[in-house]
């Protein structure tokens, strides 16, 4: 295989692994009414409340334990990671069609698979960027685009495989805003769905472990710098490195500002991401025509896919041509300025389809955020640099959960504007910075 083949053999199949990654966090937020249909059916006595601590369970143990991956990898083959977290992530899945009656333990199988699914996604998209020689941000993009996709294996099981008859559901809570299913043919099926699910990961993710080289991301700068030194233009290159080593001795001051603003920018992300599914619900529960509907849900769902993946396509595209203090700025001011309309526009039913679509455009924001630590923060240590963004994320799911406990559901305009601080700081440190970056 030539050398321009297998680099895009290799980038594919690590688009395919970013695929898998999420395969379990996106299609979960659309199956897991099956699994709070199962466990309610098991646990007359749980809330609706107290099931969708779930959710947020799985999507921290995804966005918090990433960083690890750029620690071990200094230590262990990242092929040996690879391996292990495959295994995982599948093999939780199989264990949970035997305990999936179980809260407790279908809580802490998440978690196990929220763990190994954010490690891999670190890899693969830390891997994907590091050997993008041009258009990392494209690159990026791209691999973001096949991440955001994966919800559409939800809507597939859940429309052919879980309730092929369009069931509808019933709400057993008058106080929630929740409905399950109470017909047995689809909670029998709840328990292979897992099945399902780690039969994807495994097609998905094994070509990865198999053909991607095994090097691993943190030395790749230390590789260049070898070719470099063995180059015939090696007196060139020195006068090169030591004239990047000026501009990071000036980058000292700059680097850790632009650092805390993509953080706060992740932590915005992380927010708009709880707030693009808590709309979708209340959307669907405004349009009592629509409320039992699987087929328009699942549309919908769909067009919220394609809306989070182009985003990512334009945002990949930009970061290449456009100067990243710009498209921070472009990305927080959008973003505050939708969290703030939830609430304005929330009696109009056009008006949420367009707020919940734009919402799911700026989430694609994070697909930049590696070609913007390896241009301006650096290339080494690429993978725990992103790992610690995940982490800014997961802060943002945090803020939006202890807000959503303490002053209510989107709608509360107190609410609205809490959620909205971190986008605004973060606008103003990227205006004040302009021309910096």
């Amino acid at each position: 295989m030539s050398p321009s083949a297998k680099y895009y053999f290799q980038l594919i199949l690590c688009f395919l692994g970013g695929h898998a990654t999420s395969v379990v966090s996106f299609s979960y937020g659309i199956l897991q009414v099956y699994l709070y249909s199962y466990l309610y059916q098991y646990n007359p006595a749980l809330t609706m409340k107290q099931m969708h601590l779930q959710l947020p369970v799985l999507y921290l143990a995804c966005t918090s334990c990433g960083w690890l991956q750029g620690y071990l990898s200094r230590w262990i083959s990242t092929r040996i990671l690879h391996l292990v977290n495959m295994l995982s992530m599948c093999g939780w899945c199989v264990v949970l069609f035997w305990i999936c009656q179980n809260f407790v333990a279908a809580t802490i199988a998440l978690a196990g698979i929220g763990l190994s699914n954010g490690m891999l996604h670190v890899y693969f998209v830390s891997t994907s960027v590091n050997k993008a020689k041009r258009h990392p941000s494209l690159v990026s993009g791209i691999y973001g685009i096949f991440q955001g996709t994966s919800g559409i294996w939800g809507n597939i099981i859940g429309s052919t495989f879980m309730n092929p008859w369009s069931l509808e559901k019933q709400n057993i809570e008058s106080s929630s805003r929740d409905y399950i299913f109470t017909d047995e043919r689809v909670l029998s099926r709840v328990p292979y769905m897992w099945l399902i699910l780690a039969a994807i990961l495994f097609i998905l993710l094994l070509p990865g472990l198999i053909f991607i080289d095994n090097d691993v991301t943190e030395d790749y700068l230390a590789v260049e710098l070898q070719v470099q030194e063995n180059s015939p233009l090696r007196e060139t290159n020195k006068e090169n490195l030591s004239t990047e080593n000026c501009l990071n001795e000036k980058d000292r001051v700059s680097k850790p500002i632009l650092g805390t603003l993509m953080f706060l920018t992740a932590i915005t992300i992380g927010i708009n991401h709880l707030c693009v599914f808590d709309l979708f619900k209340d959307f669907a529960l405004k349009l009592k025509q629509y409320d039992n509907s699987d087929m328009f849900l699942n549309n919908f769902g769909v067009a919220l896919v394609i809306a989070g993946a182009a985003g990512r396509l334009v945002w990949g595209f930009a970061g290449d041509h456009v100067p990243t203090w710009l498209l921070l700025v472009v990305g927080n001011g959008a973003s505050a300025v939708l969290q703030i309309l939830m609430y304005y526009g929330r009696r109009d039913k056009i008006w949420y389809l367009i707020v919940c679509t734009l919402l799911a455009t700026t989430t694609g924001m994070m697909s930049i955020m590696p070609s913007i630590i390896k241009r301006h923060i650096g290339q080494e240590n690429l993978a725990r640099n992103f790992g610690l963004l995940l982490v800014g994320e997961t802060l943002g799911t945090v803020w939006y959960l202890v807000f959503v406990t303490l002053v209510g559901n989107i709608p509360d305009l107190t609410m609205v504007w809490a959620l909205s601080v971190p986008a605004l700081l973060s606008l103003v440190g990227d205006i004040i910075m302009i021309g910096k970056y």
